[in-house]
């Protein structure tokens, strides 16, 4: 297991560099006209954990490497879970990356080029909202991992591009008929949080708080993670080469 772990690294390697590179220079660019630096955290999240799965999942067409992995002392079981495991490590990575990023972004525009914006704010406070960016973005990855590794595994990169977005449609279209059916819309939603949260209104939400909500995605994205990989084991291990 480890060492089908640490080949997917080495695998995509150059792949996270350049998306590393290219998310830092799109970050350091919008930093300024989007005013946050947590913006920048969100982007760089996204950014490279999309990324890296899309392409694990692009080599494994590549030169038939599926078939010659299943030659390995490995169980599909294992071939999955693996995987599964293999972004999750790299998402937690990038995670705290970003939330370093972040920082020494903040620093440098709010200590060194004393630009408005920047300069009015704690260094706890900074570090909150850098870590709340980052756990939120990779909820939204999870989600979407999620979603899209159950169709790779099963018919490849190549042929999983053309249901991924048809699967993503499906999936918002169920998930926002179940919320209209039991009577949630957004003004519902505004007040069951706000209720939640014991306030009067969003705007008057702490970080704290926030910090909890984040936490309550995280673990729900991570069980929704677990169920996906469940799937995937199931389709894979009926998968015809």
């Amino acid at each position: 297991m480890k060492t089908m772990i640490y080949s997917d690294y080495i695998t995509i390697r150059s792949a996270l560099i350049q998306s590393f590179i290219i998310a830092v220079a799109l970050g350091c660019f919008l930093a300024i006209p989007l005013g946050s630096t947590a913006a920048v955290v969100a982007m760089v999240v996204v950014i490279i954990d999309m990324g890296a799965t899309m392409n694990l999942c692009a080599y494994d067409d590549v030169n038939d490497w599926q078939r010659f992995r299943l030659t390995m002392p490995l169980s599909r079981r294992q071939v999955v879970v693996g995987r599964y495991m293999s972004v999750a490590l790299i998402m937690v990575c990038v995670a705290v990356l970003a939330v370093l990023i972040g920082l020494v972004l903040q620093l440098l525009l709010g200590n060194v080029l004393a630009i408005g914006d920047f300069t009015s704010l704690s260094l706890s406070t900074i570090v909150l909202e850098l870590v709340i960016a980052a756990i939120l973005a990779t909820c939204i990855t999870l989600i979407d991992t999620g979603i899209t590794l159950p169709l790779m595994v099963r018919f490849g990169m190549t042929k999983a591009t053309r249901f991924i977005m048809p699967v993503m449609a499906v999936v918002l279209l169920f998930a926002l008929q179940a919320l209209g059916s039991i009577g949630l819309d957004s003004g519902s939603l505004e007040s069951m949080v706000v209720s939640f949260l014991g306030v009067n209104s969003l705007a008057e939400i702490g970080l704290d708080a926030l910090m909890g909500c984040a936490l309550v995605c995280a673990l729900v994205c991570v069980v929704l993670y677990v169920i996906s990989s469940s799937i995937s084991i199931r389709l894979y291990q009926t998968k015809q080469f």
